[in-house]
């Protein structure tokens, strides 16, 4: 697939989404301090859910199908390892970032689904 074709791709699925990331905590006279929330951010992200055959290659027992793929064409949003990402009423964490800018043009996410 050349890089036209994914961009197409990809820039059919895009939907709006908030993007939420918190300050790392710290350990203030021996107690821990969870860190405070920053402004959310929106990005456009294509969101695509894991398939069955996705969860079995993936490690035994961490993902589901209801666990996505979120695709970012360029790398507008500066998006990090446990960052929330809200799509509608469900919020995902990433759990892995694989850079394909040099050969697609896009960063692809791995997302678990959070369950409140």
């Amino acid at each position: 697939m050349s890089i036209t074709s994914a961009y197409r791709a990809l820039n059919r699925l895009h939907q709006s989404v908030t993007i939420q990331r918190k300050n790392s905590g710290s350990y203030v006279n021996g107690e821990w301090v969870p860190g405070s929330t920053q402004p959310s951010l929106v990005a456009k992200l294509a969101s695509v859910p894991l398939t069955p055959k996705q969860v079995q290659t993936l490690p035994e027992g961490q993902y589901t199908t209801q666990d996505r793929f979120f695709y970012q064409i360029g790398n507008d949003v500066a998006i990090q390892k446990n960052d929330r990402i809200t799509l509608g009423l469900e919020t995902f964490v990433v759990q892995d970032i694989s850079d394909r800018l040099f050969d697609g043009g896009f960063l692809r996410y791995l997302a678990k689904k959070e369950i409140v």
